[in-house]
């Protein structure tokens, strides 16, 4: 166990030490080891509870063959839904502007999906290049996705964007 000067944060089993590195607390009989955890993101207490519950040690797991799949063809989606969203960005924008002159303010919506765009364009480079910078973008993204989808009650979109965090998250380290 590491010392109190050495932790970070504790949960659940694990401990984020200093250096981002992720160590079991108490390794468990017969389980298999997963990769020693590696923070991509600015928020290593957010990354490291999402890592352990939809990453290696996820119910669910992508074969290793889609995963490579997925990797691949990640960039060239973001790439052809990308003028669909920079137009639903626009629109809502639009939307908002004019509910506005009639004493609604729903900037809320127009905002969270504008900086989602942007996390996107941020992302696609790194994306391409397989770089950890793009990973951790695309996670951004998807989170703020997220919390605009709650935003919204868009089931439908909390579900996509839930299934697009959870893929992330199984490819997490074929970025580098």
């Amino acid at each position: 166990m590491p010392s109190a000067a050495n932790q970070a944060v504790a949960t659940r089993g694990i401990v984020i030490m200093e250096n981002n590195q992720l160590q079991p607390s108490m390794p468990e009989q017969g389980a298999t080891a997963a990769p020693p955890f590696v923070a991509y993101t600015a928020v290593p207490q957010v990354e490291a509870p999402l890592e352990q519950h939809l990453g290696a040690n996820a119910p669910f797991k992508l074969p290793a063959q889609h995963q490579e799949t997925f990797v691949k063809l990640l960039p060239w989606i973001t790439v052809v839904f990308m003028p669909f969203h920079f137009a639903a960005v626009l629109l809502l924008f639009g939307v908002s502007a004019l509910a506005s002159l009639v004493g609604h303010f729903g900037w809320t919506g127009a905002l969270l999906s504008a900086a989602t765009l942007a996390c996107d364009v941020i992302a696609l480079p790194g994306l391409f290049k397989r770089t950890r910078q793009g990973w951790a973008f695309f996670v951004y993204a998807q989170a703020i996705g997220v919390v605009g989808k709650l935003f919204s009650f868009s089931l439908f979109g909390l579900h996509t964007s839930l299934v697009l965090l959870w893929l992330s998250f199984q490819v997490k380290y074929k970025y580098s």
